[in-house]
């Protein structure tokens, strides 16, 4: 998006009439009918009017068809309508589903219509093919358009300079085409947010504010993102006599809803812009466009990581000092611990080549949440379900779970929210975005074995009640707040059949090793719980927020004169 129409008159050159042969042929054709008509005249052959022969009636008759037939096709090569009234002068760049294009607009049209087709040429007037998409698809345009769009030319392999557009249109039937074109400089300005912290963006629609410009989202639905994290995108402007002189990166805190635009003055009025980088310059000695070593490397970008600084590099090939160029690095949101939705926008300026200025500005954002609050992972004790709590300091028995044969898990596996009401609210996406939550157990010297997640938190929620998420993907404590809940036998994980998942039963004879992990009645062992939990934010560019922890524990099978199995 830009704040202002960065274009340059450039000279549009005398255009060479294309030769219309067959609309030559027409009227040569044409004139001589006439003239052999008139020398008939002249000659005498129609004085016994009307006492004809059938012979001459068939040769007047079949001239009068020949001369209206000509006129009927001089008249339906007139009726083409033919204008192209964009690009002219210097074109800017638009971008369509991520690639840069030039829309040409203007008419295409006429009683007779059949189709038309657009061409482009280069300087050198050498015909570039496959760069034209129809409004309506395939290899033309079928439909007549008036003062509208005739096509886009894909212009990802194009570089700054002059171009020539030339229009066709032909008629349905017989007849000549009409034919016309138009000059344009290229201006190259690939200046655009497309991912932060490696998540794409999206068109959510327009501003409210201007309803020409368009809101981008990072994630569908919204992802948040935190860590040390990248801008990806463009910021690059080269044609029409222009070129950067400068990029820069900043954020700026929004409102839940719609975000402000990204361009001056309103943000202005908003607050400060605090920088995601230090701004780029480009185009002295220090700060080169290229980067040399047998081959050259754009310092600029038209489609990579914006979050980049100046530094030097020593090529393996060229003798000292290094060379400038630029090097990728990040935005580290985790230090400042930035939590809420922001705004990220590139503010790329440039000037006419080879001079002070003046400078123009252009400017593309993005909207995303950030979330740097760490969640919490923790198991606190197992508690006998309906009794009391378990001293683990000591060697736990079986027999002490019944007759229920159950165990609470306790402890919190638990994510902030990232703001609290009534800046958003508790359960809006990704607001709320915790992910789940696992457990699992093994046996000492075994590997480990998942325990199910028996169903929502135990007791219900307090008021006002939260609707009951699947198993593994609600928090415990099912609260959804910013500050740390408190810690209570409430917090339960699961209820684990424990007798069931332990037991063996009494040992056979001959003895066989029991089915893993249980143990047999009389025997000990020592196990431990592993907790592990996640958030959906999205990390330094690809991990989550997680966390686990272990509860080990030793167990005796004391359930020696109880059936099996127990329960």
């Amino acid at each position: 998006m830009s704040n202002q129409d960065v274009r340059q008159p450039a000279k549009e050159q005398p255009q060479r009439k294309v030769k219309d042969l067959p609309g030559c042929i027409k009227y040569i054709l044409l004139l001589f009918l006439i003239l052999l008509l008139l020398a008939e005249i002249y000659a005498g052959e129609f004085r016994r009017f009307p006492d004809w022969s059938g012979i001459i009636w068939a040769i007047l008759l079949i001239k009068l068809l020949l001369i209206a037939i000509l006129l009927w096709l001089i008249k339906v090569q007139k009726d083409l309508k033919c204008e192209i009234t964009d690009p002219k002068n210097c074109a800017k760049e638009e971008f369509v589903a991520g690639a840069p294009v030039v829309t040409v607009k203007g008419t295409a049209s006429g009683a007779v219509f059949g189709h038309y087709i657009l061409e482009v040429y280069d300087s050198t007037t050498t015909l570039i093919p496959n760069v034209i998409s129809y409004p309506g698809g395939g290899g033309s345009g079928t439909a007549p358009v008036v003062n509208g769009e005739l096509g886009k030319i894909d212009t990802s392999d194009f570089d700054p300079g002059m171009y020539k557009v030339v229009l066709t249109v032909f008629p349905s039937g017989a007849g000549a085409t009409k034919q016309c074109s138009k000059l344009f400089d290229l201006l190259k300005a690939v200046v655009w947010v497309d991912k932060i912290g490696h998540v794409s963006a999206v068109d959510a629609g327009p501003y409210t504010t201007d309803p020409s410009e368009r809101i981008k989202l990072i994630g569908t639905p919204e992802t948040s993102v935190g860590g040390s994290i990248s801008v990806e995108g463009g910021a690059y402007v080269h044609g029409c006599g222009k070129r950067t002189s400068e990029y820069g990166l900043e954020f700026l805190e929004t409102a839940y809803g719609n975000p402000v635009m990204p361009e001056p003055p309103e943000p202005d009025a908003v607050g400060a812009w605090a920088p995601v980088i230090v701004p780029l310059p480009f185009g002295d000695p220090a700060h080169p466009y290229w980067w040399n070593c047998f081959v050259a490397f754009p310092n600029y970008i038209t489609n990579g990581y914006l979050t980049r600084v100046w530094t030097t590099l020593q090529c393996w090939a060229a003798p000292p000092p290094p060379k400038p160029y630029t090097a990728q690095t990040s935005w580290d949101t985790k230090t400042p611990n930035l939590n809420g939705r922001f705004i990220v926008r590139v503010h790329e300026k440039h000037k006419p080549i080879g001079m002070p200025g003046p400078i123009e500005d252009l400017y593309d954002a993005a909207t995303v949440w950030l979330d740097n609050r760490d969640i919490i992972v923790k198991i606190r004790k197992l508690k006998i379900t309906g009794g009391g709590s378990l001293d683990v300091c000591e060697e736990l028995s079986l027999a002490s779970f019944m007759p229920l044969g159950n165990a609470d898990i306790i402890g919190h596996a638990w994510d902030p929210i990232i703001l609290d009401p009534p800046t958003v609210a508790a359960d809006a996406k990704p607001n709320d975005n915790f992910g789940s939550y696992a457990l699992s157990v093994k046996k000492d010297g075994g590997g480990y074995v998942t325990i199910p997640i028996s169903g929502p938190p135990f007791p219900a929620p307090p008021p006002p009640p939260l609707p009951l998420m699947p198993p593994q993907n609600y928090r415990v404590p099912n609260l959804l707040q910013v500050a740390p809940p408190p810690a209570v036998d409430t917090d339960v994980l699961t209820i684990w059949k424990i007798v069931n998942f332990l037991d063996a039963g009494p040992p056979p004879s001959p003895y066989v090793p029991p089915p893993y992990p249980k143990i047999y009645r009389g025997e000990r062992c020592a196990y431990n719980i592993h907790l592990f939990a996640t958030d959906k934010t999205v990390v330094s560019d690809g991990t989550t927020h997680h966390d686990n922890d272990d509860f080990p524990f030793c167990i005796v099978n004391d359930l020696k004169d109880l059936p099996f199995p127990a329960v």
